[in-house]
């Protein structure tokens, strides 16, 4: 399980498939992490969240997905090996 994100660090859950999927850490409320896919590899979060806001803007809209803290992991293995 997760502990000490930081905006920007990379965390990684289960889809509904069962695969292993990394997002970008947001923000944390409570027992709900809140990432978002990762955009164009960009450089730092300052970029992607710049990228975002842009595409808000344009009435794209972005994807953000909000996942039970207790099903999310610092690492790819922790959340290929957890039974969630």
């Amino acid at each position: 399980m997760v502990s000490n994100l930081q905006l920007g660090d990379t965390y990684y859950t289960k889809d509904y498939y069962g695969d292993t999927v990394g997002y970008v850490y947001i923000a944390r409320q409570g027992q709900f992490i809140i990432g978002t896919s990762e955009y164009c590899h960009c450089d730092g979060i300052v970029d992607q969240l710049h990228i975002m806001c842009e595409d808000t803007l344009e009435a794209n809209g972005v994807d953000m997905y909000v996942h039970y803290a207790n099903k999310c992991y610092e690492t790819y293995e922790e959340a290929k090996e957890s039974e969630d």
